[in-house]
C-alpha cells in the first residue's frame, strides 16, 4: 500500500519512527511529522469520499491501514482521547460498507482494529467494535474464495503457508479473547454506575453471561493449542515452525485465562477467589515460565531480555509483548511477596518493546502496595488516574 499511498506511507514510517525512539535509536518526537502528515492525509480522503461515495470502494484498505496505524501509535504514546476519535472515525467509515463484502485484507485491518478497540475500552474507550461481538467477527478472517490468490501471492515458501494456516484458528481463538477484555471494561464503576443492589444485580447477570461465553469459547479452542502449550510440536514441525507456533499459542492461553481474573475483579470485587481465577492464576505462571525458558524464534524482532526470576532454571529468554496483560493481571491478584517481585521483574523487562511496560510496573506496584494497606482490591484505572493523571491501554 504504501507504493500507492502516500498518507500509508507515513503512517507506516510515523509508526516505525516511535518503535526506533522507544529502543533509543531515532531522537524524540521525529514520529510526530510523520503522524500529522498520515492524519491529513486521512482528513483529504475523507473530505473527498464525503463528496463522492464511491471513492470509498478503490480507498477503504488505504483508510483502515491508516486509521489502524494512528490508533496503535496513539495508544503507544498514551494519548487516548486520540486513539478513540481515530477509532470512531474508522467506526463510522465501515458504516457505509457492507462487512461481507469486504476483501481478506480489509477484513484483517478491520480485526486489527477491533483488538485496539477492545483495549482501548478499559482506558475509557467507547468499545462501538465490540456492540455485537459474536456475530460481527464470525467473518472476519473467513477469505472468500475470490481472494485465494490475494493470500497466496504474499506468502514466500512452503512454511510461511503452513504457519499462516496453523495459526489463522489461534488467531481468531485470540481475538475473541481480547474481546473479552472490552465487555469486561464496559461494566465497570467507568462504563456504567455501580453501587445500587439493582445496578449490581444487573452487573452479576451481565458477568454470568460473559463467564459462560469465556467458557464456551475454550470448548471453541485450537486444536492443536493443548499441544503447543505442552511443548509437543517439535517432533510434527520444523523447529522453527515448532517453536514460534509453541509460543504464540502458549500467550494466547495464557491471555484467555486473564479474562477470568479481569471479570472477577471488576463484577465481584469484594469476594474471595473463585476456582476459575485460582486457575487463571497458575495458568498464566505455568505458561509464563514456559515462554521464558523456550528457545526465541529468530522473528519477528518483538521481544526482550529480563531478568532471570528466583526459582527459574534452564536458560532464560524473553517474553512477547502480548504477555503484559496476563501478567499484569497475576500481579494484581496474587498475595506472595516472591511472585510479586517475579511478576514486576517480568515487566519491567519488557520496557524495550513495550512502551508502557514501565509504566505498568509502576501502576502495578502502587496497586499491590493499596491492596496490602486497605485489605481490598483496588480500582487499577483509579491508580493511574491518581498516580500518573491519565489512564492508558495495555496493548
Amino acid at each position: 500500500m504504501t507504493s500507492t499511498s502516500r498518507m500509508v506511507k507515513s503512517g507506516v514510517i510515523a509508526f516505525v519512527a516511535l518503535e526506533l525512539e522507544s529502543a533509543g535509536s531515532l531522537e524524540k518526537s521525529t514520529y510526530t511529522q510523520y503522524y500529522l502528515s498520515a492524519k491529513q492525509g486521512l482528513e483529504e480522503c475523507l473530505r473527498d469520499i464525503s463528496h463522492d461515495r464511491r471513492i470509498i470502494l478503490s480507498q477503504l484498505r488505504h483508510i483502515l491501514a491508516v486509521l489502524f496505524l494512528l490508533s496503535y501509535i496513539d495508544l503507544l504514546t498514551k494519548d487516548v482521547s486520540k486513539a478513540h476519535a481515530n477509532l470512531r472515525e474508522g467506526f463510522n467509515t465501515l458504516q457505509m460498507v457492507e462487512i461481507e463484502n469486504l476483501c481478506i485484507t480489509e477484513k484483517r485491518l478491520l480485526s486489527w482494529l477491533r483488538l485496539l478497540d477492545a483495549r482501548a475500552v478499559s482506558a475509557g474507550g467507547e468499545g462501538l467494535f465490540l456492540t455485537d461481538e459474536d456475530s460481527a467477527i464470525n467473518t472476519d478472517l473467513r477469505s472468500p474464495d475470490s481472494s485465494i490468490g490475494e493470500v497466496e501471492s504474499g506468502l514466500e515458501d512452503a512454511e510461511a503457508a503452513l504457519e499462516d494456516f496453523v495459526m489463522r484458528p489461534a488467531y481468531f481463538f485470540f481475538q475473541k479473547v481480547q474481546l473479552f477484555m472490552g465487555r469486561v471494561s464496559k461494566i465497570d464503576p467507568w462504563h456504567r454506575q455501580r453501587g445500587t443492589v439493582e445496578d449490581e444485580t444487573e452487573v452479576m447477570v451481565i458477568a454470568a453471561s460473559i463467564t459462560r461465553d469465556i467458557k464456551s469459547l475454550w470448548q471453541q479452542r485450537p486444536p492443536l493449542m493443548d499441544h503447543a502449550v505442552a511443548g509437543r510440536l517439535s517432533t510434527l514441525l520444523s523447529p522453527g515452525l515448532a517453536e514460534t507456533i509453541t509460543r504464540t499459542m502458549r500467550v494466547y492461553h495464557a491471555n484467555y485465562h486473564a479474562s477470568f481474573i479481569h471479570l472477577h475483579r471488576v463484577a465481584y470485587k469484594n469476594l474471595p477467589r473463585t476456582a476459575d481465577v485460582i486457575k487463571a492464576m497458575d495458568e498464566i505462571r505455568q505458561v509464563t515460565r514456559l515462554v521464558l525458558e523456550s528457545p526465541c524464534p529468530s522473528s519477528p524482532p518483538d521481544i526482550s531480555t529480563i531478568a532471570t526470576p528466583s526459582g527459574s532454571t534452564g536458560s532464560m529468554h524473553s517474553l512477547p509483548v502480548n504477555m503484559l496483560w496476563p501478567l499484569l493481571m497475576l500481579g494484581v491478584e496474587t498475595e506472595d511477596t516472591d511472585q510479586r517481585t517475579w511478576v514486576l521483574s517480568c515487566i519491567k523487562g519488557m520496557e524495550n518493546v513495550a512502551s508502557n511496560a514501565g509504566i505498568t510496573h509502576d501502576v502495578l506496584q502502587e496497586v499491590i502496595r493499596r491492596q496490602d494497606e486497605t485489605k481490598q482490591r483496588v480500582d487499577i484505572r483509579k491508580v493511574m488516574h491518581e498516580i500518573f493523571d491519565r489512564a492508558f491501554a495495555i496493548v
